[in-house]
């Protein structure tokens, strides 16, 4: 043997080249590990005369100890010593961690393994922020509000909520509920409907991501509702006329019929058209009590005048011709929106007949409905009478829709038509129970009551059937009510 071979063989007894087996960790720790955890190797260590440099590292994670089912791996890594896994893990999940280090000939034996536990991720517990909980005085329909959405450990997507309201705390009695709603994700207001006035009722909402599903159900809040509840108008022209009104006598049934009425008008019932559109007035002279029966519904600024006029609760006005009778103080020649010479229309419902004028122009003959249903007008040219048999009651309509056509309608129908030619609209205030100043003055003892007036503009055939479907149906309800 030479002597450099003695040298070699005697620095390095029995000893093989090679790497050893490096140890590895976790930054942080095995407990509540991070989705994306840091890894981390000892330091490379050549083994048994190896002189070359440590190249690159094998890293590997597994689902089992026996590391038969690899989920993510960094083979041949530059990563040398330390590296971040590129994609989320589970979360809650145990997991297992090896690595290797490689030179350019030689590869190291895999560490042992280090068990870790992934941090537990999910969509954080909301509480209900309103209404407080053992609230009073709550409302028919309530909005209930959350916590924002949030998750714990990690990150998802608010995707719906549900919300639960029941008459117990156990929620064996669910009252109300919306489930899996993408809309009302951090507040639902509570439809009409299901709530009762004085009654303790018990809330609870929870959330669900996209990704962790759903979340606990938050703390209960208890509230107790009012002991009556504020009407929910669906037109806020129904809304806008009870705010300025008296309400005196007032029930959630005549709310609901003012509210009907309105949607009627808006959307016709039979022919769809939209005659509160052209409306410039309508008083509905049946309310609870007079002064609510002298405002404009649609106008609520617009009030009439009562000279004299017996105020029935359900019914009307009724005069006494001799003077008694509304002024609607509205003057189509100053007032007017939608009434004008070639386009104009106004009239009342009747609901018991007398023999006396029922509106008109006043100190205007020849603006009214008068007599036994003859109509001079709706111009202040008409020296002839359009006439019906006799009145009833029901609807009645004076309406021109050109420069020399004008109609008498009854309950939605036209029932006398001529061509006469307009010139001017009158100049004066319309008249409930009278047709002018003349008229006023005639003794004769039999009146009309009158629920309800109006004038605007020209209705066609569609809009007065319309429209006599609308106060039909509203003075069907009051009559029942």
């Amino acid at each position: 043997m030479s002597t450099a071979a003695a040298i070699a063989c005697s620095s390095f007894p029995g000893a093989t080249p090679g790497i050893a087996a490096p140890s590895v960790s976790i930054t942080g720790g095995t407990s509540d590990v991070s989705l994306t955890p840091e890894l981390n190797t000892s330091a490379y260590s050549a083994t048994g005369g190896n002189e070359e440099v440590h190249a690159s590292t094998d890293w590997q994670i597994s689902d089992d100890a026996n590391f038969s089912n690899i989920v993510w791996q960094a083979a041949g890594s530059a990563s040398l010593t330390q590296i971040t896994v590129g994609v989320a893990l589970e979360d809650d999940t145990t997991y297992y961690l090896r690595a290797r280090h490689n030179s350019a000939s030689y590869v190291s034996e895999w560490s042992s393994a280090v068990t870790f536990a992934t941090i537990s991720v999910f969509v954080t517990t909301p509480s209900i922020t309103s209404p407080a909980d053992e609230a009073t005085d709550i409302g028919e329909t309530p909005t209930l509000t959350s916590s924002a959405f949030a998750v714990t450990s990690g990150s998802d997507t608010h995707a719906s909520s549900d919300w639960q309201i029941a008459s117990d705390s156990g929620f064996s009695s669910i009252v109300v509920q919306t489930t899996d709603d993408a809309s009302n994700l951090e507040s639902w207001t509570v439809p009409s409907g299901n709530l009762s006035t004085s009654t303790t009722y018990y809330a609870r909402v929870r959330h669900t991501g996209a990704a962790e599903g759903d979340s606990a159900w938050s703390a209960t809040v208890s509230f107790t509702t009012a002991a009556s509840f504020a009407y929910t108008y669906t037109n806020t022209e129904a809304q806008a006329f009870e705010s300025a009104a008296d309400t005196t006598g007032w029930d959630d049934t005549l709310r609901g019929d003012i509210d009907q009425l309105f949607s009627d008008l808006k959307s016709g019932q039979i022919n769809g058209t939209n005659v509160l559109s052209k409306l410039d007035f309508l008083y509905l002279h049946d309310l609870p009590n007079e002064a609510d029966s002298l405002r404009c519904v649609i106008d609520p600024t617009r009030v009439a005048t009562n000279n004299g006029a017996t105020h029935a609760p359900g019914e009307g006005f009724t005069g006494d011709r001799s003077s008694a009778h509304i002024d609607t103080n509205y003057n189509p020649n100053t007032d007017a929106t939608n009434y004008t010479v070639n386009s104009a229309s106004f009239g009342a419902w009747l609901r018991t007949v007398g023999s006396g004028d029922l509106m008109g122009a006043r100190q205007s003959s020849r603006c009214n409905l008068r007599g036994a249903g003859q109509l001079r007008g709706p111009n202040q040219n008409s020296t002839t009478q359009l006439t019906s048999a006799g009145w009833s009651a029901g609807l009645w309509v004076a309406d021109r829709s050109g420069a020399n056509s004008r109609d008498l309608y009854v309950d939605g129908v036209s029932v006398d038509s001529d061509t006469e030619t307009a010139t001017t609209s009158p100049n004066v205030n319309f008249y409930v129970l009278a047709g002018n100043s003349s008229d006023i003055a005639l003794d004769d003892p039999s009146s009309h009551q009158v629920s309800a007036s109006f004038g605007g503009g020209s209705l066609s055939a569609n809009e007065q059937a319309d429209f006599h479907d609308a106060l039909n149906r509203y003075r069907t309800a009051r009559e029942a009510a």
